[in-house]
């Protein structure tokens, strides 16, 4: 299925936040089959842009800033052969508040990805990231509050056995319920609009 009424592909803003489902990758696969994004969407990553054509994000080993033409390669492509991608800004934002949050986000360039998804201040995964500089954007209030970690299989109710293995291998428990986030919640945040796509997502089924 595909849900093809949305706004065209557009040049993303400062602060814009862009969502994307990675090519095939298990980490990614498995964080993509957890919760689905905004219309349904399939969503497992999100960057923001901090100036024309340049994004950051989070991914491993490190927060990177990354060209807008490269980001784009990273996605699934549509039947037609366009990247899926998602431009989403966030409402009610002053230019002080996108500069603030911009800011913040720059200071996390080259700290650690954080593989385990745990609670942290010095190591950061893509949604976390985000949620950190608008958090800071906003006068220190969420626009997109911690949601529970969550790594079981919404069609079993079990732990996958993917996240099982891939914290036996950190010595770790699968940190099940921690505060944390996840993509494709934050692209349904309601403190988000729509402003640009590329290509034609499909849904989760």
């Amino acid at each position: 299925m595909s849900y093809p009424d949305l706004p065209g592909p557009c040049s993303p803003l400062p602060g814009d936040l862009l969502f994307l489902h990675t090519r095939d990758e298990p980490r990614m696969a498995a964080v993509s089959r957890i919760f689905s994004g905004v219309h349904g969407f399939v969503i497992n990553h999100v960057a923001m842009c901090v100036e024309e054509g340049e994004l950051i994000e989070a991914v491993p080993p490190l927060v990177r800033q990354v060209a807008l033409t490269d980001f784009l390669q990273k996605a699934h492509l549509d039947e037609q052969g366009q990247p899926r991608v998602l431009v989403c800004r966030v409402k009610g934002m002053e230019h002080h508040n996108i500069n603030i949050a911009v800011g913040r986000i720059f200071q996390h360039i080259g700290k650690p990805y954080n593989e385990t998804y745990m609670p942290s201040e010095d190591e950061w995964f893509c949604s976390s990231l985000v949620q950190d500089a608008w958090y800071h954007g906003n006068n220190g209030e969420h626009v997109f509050p911690q949601t529970p970690l969550e790594f079981r299989d919404p069609a079993t109710g079990e732990i996958m056995p993917f996240w099982e293995e891939y914290y036996e291998e950190r010595g770790l428990a699968v940190p099940q319920g921690l505060p944390g986030s996840h993509p494709a919640l934050i692209s349904r945040s309601p403190n988000l609009t729509v402003v640009g796509c590329f290509g034609v997502f499909e849904l989760k089924e």
